[in-house]
């Protein structure tokens, strides 16, 4: 959870809060936390728990929850105990779950959080039960707020300094019914996951996958745009949607260039911690209307975009290859900075088959000037054709029909292949080398073709060497 959310709401929700590392010092103390408790900030924070607690046994349940919470990681522990504060006992509802951090470089850390409400002034001790059962909504009331925070605000990413704004009552209001709005929309996607999710172990994919993920969001917070979806190795964020409306296109636009520019970043990153993958990503970018705000009921609500903006930014990415960023018309047209525009293609863009333009961006000028980074292809002509087979992909199925092709070139990223059949620009293809090699036809002249390769199986190396020996 970004920090800046959670420092608003720890430093200002009604119950007491505290935070323990795994060495049993206290971390954090909320304001109601001290109040609660009649300590002083100086009296709590640092200190080790059993020290702070241990001088009475009246609070021996309030620090056996927290030990019960610290045994079980990701188990939530609740619990009515009693503390000896001010030399006076209290009664608290008190919540406890302890979470692993895991900070990307094979680190792991224990926090503990405990959240509790004074509720003395219920309880009679001689009639402890019957009076709590009467006390439904202030029991079940830190589990609905650590469900709000953790469904709703854990759910999305925006900028620091937009926080106070969307945490406003209006805004939040305005939320929950529903906000009709203009908005750009990055669909931005990895080619070969599939492949590269079975070559890792599940400790390692999850491993790789959450510093990309962490190095995407801090690009795309920087530019404005919100993260509302992620969708395994996809991200859709969405530009406008909550302030920033009249730069959201160059601010989407920007934010792609330089996500394409931390590429060859996270690849070093994951070479360096010897991870046997190589990330490629795509990305589409449209503008449209949709809808914005928190769906679900009290058990599970989530912020969310809908609309047909997403449906098409998704439409577009589909279409690009490694280190390609393909925008709509609608984008092109809406930003005054200067573009450096490659290829112009031609794309269906909605179920019904309607063909749009699309435009390759490689660069956005000034104040950004953001330029994507140039992938060398190096392809190498062979000394014989080689004579190999091919199927097309339609949506997500294979096509029954084999068709015959001879590769002529080749190299890490790409070949050229002829066949008799004319194959349509950016179809994707599927190529039986021992394995499944999955490529997209990217160049046509007649019946000859160039083809990016976008997930190689583990043995293309060798069976690219061969070739080329």
């Amino acid at each position: 959870m970004n920090q800046s959310i959670e420092k608003i709401i720890r430093d200002n929700m009604m119950e007491g809060m505290l935070q323990i590392d795994g060495y049993g010092n206290i971390l954090f103390a909320n304001a109601a936390a001290l109040d609660i408790l009649e300590l002083e900030q100086s009296e709590i924070t640092g200190k080790k728990l059993g020290l702070l607690f241990l001088n009475s046994e009246k609070n021996d349940d309030f620090v056996q929850l927290i030990l019960d919470a610290f045994m079980m990681p990701e188990k939530t522990e609740q619990a009515v105990v009693t503390v000896d504060a001010g030399n006076k006992i209290k009664y608290l509802k008190a919540v406890a779950r302890s979470e692993i951090l895991f900070d990307g470089e094979n680190t792991h850390a224990l926090l503990t959080t405990v959240c509790f409400q004074d509720i003395s002034s219920y309880v009679k001790e001689t009639q402890l039960e019957n009076e709590i059962a009467n006390m439904s909504r202030v029991n079940n009331s830190l589990t609905n707020q650590n469900k709000l925070i953790r469904k709703i605000f854990g759910k999305f990413i925006i900028r620091d300094e937009e926080f106070d704004d969307f945490l406003t009552k209006d805004r939040i209001k305005e939320l929950n019914s529903g906000l009709y709005k203009n908005m750009t929309v990055i669909q931005s996607d990895l080619r070969g996951y599939t492949a590269m999710s079975f070559s890792l172990t599940s400790e390692d994919l999850l491993c790789v996958m959450n510093y990309y993920l962490s190095e995407m969001a801090k690009v795309i917070t920087a530019h404005h745009g919100m993260i509302v979806e992620l969708l395994g190795d996809g991200i859709v964020s969405a530009f406008g949607t909550l302030g920033h409306e009249d730069t959201q296109c160059e601010d989407a636009v920007a934010a792609a260039v330089e996500m394409q520019q931390k590429m060859p970043e996270i690849n070093e990153w994951i070479r360096k911690h010897h991870y046997d993958v190589y990330l490629k990503m795509g990305i589409g970018i449209d503008r449209g209307s949709g809808i914005v705000g928190f769906v679900g009921n009290e058990e599970l609500r989530t912020f969310d975009a809908m609309g047909e903006v997403i449906t098409k930014a998704d439409k577009i990415q589909s279409n690009t290859i490694e280190g390609e960023i393909l925008i709509s018309e609608r984008i092109r047209d809406n930003i005054p900075e200067e573009l450096t525009i490659g290829k112009t293609l031609s794309v269906h863009v909605d179920k019904t088959g309607n063909m749009e333009q699309v435009f390759q961006v490689k660069g956005i000028g000034a104040p950004f000037n953001l330029q994507c980074p140039v992938i060398k292809s190096d392809r190498v002509l062979l000394k014989e054709p080689h004579m190999c087979s091919f199927y097309t992909i339609n949506g997500k199925v294979r096509e029954d029909a084999k068709i015959e092709c001879s590769i002529t070139e080749l190299s890490e990223n790409e070949f050229c292949m002829s066949c008799n059949q004319d194959i349509e620009l950016l179809t994707n293809i599927i190529l039986e080398i021992g394995d499944s090699l999955y490529g997209k036809i990217i160049e046509k002249d007649k019946n000859n073709y160039v083809v990016n390769i976008t997930a190689a199986p583990t043995c293309f190396s060798s069976w690219k060497e061969k070739l080329l020996n």
